[in-house]
């Protein structure tokens, strides 16, 4: 891949987008395009900073692991998605696991790299706080549907934020590798109701399930739903 073809695509994305030609120009000379396997660690939780991430293609899961073993899955990123900008901004370790589920080829500029290139460019720095706060308002909306949807709900609608990466996307990717037991952790319910709601969505002609996938062939009638549904 070219930087230019580089650059188009990352144009693509309405946090890069809105960058200034000179951080745009940084990001893609300074980079590098890194391929991942299957279940592949990007980094691990307490693990030093060493810099920021861009999925290309395929998708990376973003995991909390407890001292017993037990796993919270917080987040499925697809293309185009940012992640590493928290270690970024305060230079401290990993928050989180960082796993790919698939094939998956990154975007990556190093840590150095960039807290040099923002120190001469001080005024950029409020482009990564950006990006760090809509997170922090996701999360904040995520607190607020655990206590007042109800699970079908919280399934239709992690479903549509899927679709849409999170990011309100003109261009929602309408198929991804997910299987009931990931997206039950997402919507924090039970794999049988899970189960139970997918079959509904796929009987309404909403969702097409196939092994570790989920393709939504109705986007429309599925935000519909998270509109009816109680």
């Amino acid at each position: 891949m070219t930087k230019l073809q580089l650059k188009h695509l990352l144009q693509s994305d309405a946090w890069f987008s809105q960058l200034p030609i000179n951080l745009q120009d940084f990001l893609v000379n300074e980079g590098q395009v890194i391929a991942f396997g299957e279940q592949q660690a990007i980094f691990y939780r307490d693990d030093e900073p060493n810099g920021f991430y861009a999925i290309l293609s395929g998708s990376v899961n973003i995991l909390g692991l407890d001292q017993f073993g037990n796993q919270a899955m917080l987040a499925l990123l697809t293309s185009i998605s940012w992640f590493g900008e928290i270690s970024l901004i305060d230079a401290a370790p990993r928050t989180h696991d960082a796993m790919t589920l698939e094939q998956t080829q990154l975007f990556f500029i190093k840590q150095q790299k960039i807290t040099s290139f923002l120190a001469l460019n001080p005024t950029c720095w409020r482009y990564f706080a950006k990006l760090m706060s809509h997170k922090l308002r996701m999360m904040f909306v995520a607190y607020e549907d655990l206590r007042l949807l109800s699970a079908k709900k919280r399934i239709i609608k992690q479903l549509c934020l899927l679709a849409e990466n999170y990011t309100f996307s003109e261009q929602p990717n309408l198929t991804f590798s997910l299987n009931q037991s990931h997206l039950s952790a997402l919507a924090a319910t039970s794999r049988q109701t899970c189960n139970q709601v997918l079959n509904e969505l796929v009987a309404d002609d909403i969702l097409k399930l196939s092994t570790l996938k989920i393709e939504i062939i109705n986007l429309t009638k599925l935000k519909l739903q998270l509109m009816i549904e109680q």
